[in-house]
C-alpha cells in the first residue's frame, strides 16, 4: 500500500468528507430557512398590494361618484371648442342657430380683424351679456330639459356665434 493511505490519512480523508458534508446540510438549511423567509415576505407584499388594490377600488367608486353629480357637456374643451351631441341637441331645441344668424350681421363689424380666439372671447362677452328675457326664459328650459347649468347652455350660444360669425368672415368652422 503507498504511503499515503494510512489509518490516519484515511481518518483524516473521512473527517473532512464528513465535515463537508455537515458543512453543506448546514448551507441547505440557511437555503431552506431563507426561502421560508422570502416566502413569508412575498406573502406579506401581495397581502399590502391586496389592500392597495382594495383602496383604489374604493377611490375610483368615489370618483366615479362624483363625476356623476356633475352636469353633462355641451361644449367639448378641446381647442377649438365645438359642440358635443348634447350641445348641438341644445342648440336646435333653442333655435340658436337663427338666432345667430341673425344677430351676427350686426356684430360682424366689431370682429373685423380679430383672431379667431378673440371672436370667441368676443362672442362670450356679448352672450354672457345679454339681456334679453326671450333668451334667459331659452337658455333656462335648455338647462332644465337636458339636467345640465345655465353657463353650459350660454357656452353653446357662444361656439354656435363665434361659428356664424367665423362663416360670415370666410373663416368657416363648424361646431361639431
Amino acid at each position: 500500500m503507498p504511503d499515503w493511505v494510512s489509518f490516519a490519512g484515511i481518518v483524516t480523508l473521512g473527517v473532512g468528507f464528513i465535515a463537508g458534508l455537515a458543512k453543506a446540510a448546514r448551507w441547505s438549511g440557511q437555503v431552506d430557512s431563507d426561502r421560508d423567509v422570502f416566502k413569508q415576505f412575498i406573502e406579506r407584499v401581495e397581502k399590502r398590494f391586496e389592500k392597495v388594490d382594495e383602496r383604489f377600488e374604493k377611490v375610483d367608486e368615489k370618483l366615479e361618484a362624483i363625476f356623476d353629480r356633475l352636469p353633462p357637456r355641451l361644449v367639448a374643451r378641446s381647442s377649438p371648442f365645438r359642440l358635443t351631441d348634447l350641445g348641438e341637441q341644445a342648440a336646435k331645441q333653442m333655435s340658436a342657430y337663427g338666432w345667430a344668424a341673425e344677430l351676427a350681421p350686426r356684430l360682424l363689424g366689431q370682429v373685423k380683424g380679430f383672431a379667431e380666439f378673440e371672436i370667441y372671447e368676443f362672442c362670450s362677452a356679448h352672450v354672457n351679456g345679454l339681456d334679453d328675457q326671450e333668451v334667459q326664459r331659452n337658455v333656462a328650459a335648455c338647462a332644465y330639459d337636458l339636467g345640465t347649468d345655465k353657463d353650459s347652455v350660454f357656452g353653446v350660444l357662444t361656439v354656435v356665434l363665434r361659428d356664424e360669425l367665423l362663416r360670415l368672415l370666410g373663416r368657416s368652422r363648424t361646431s361639431s
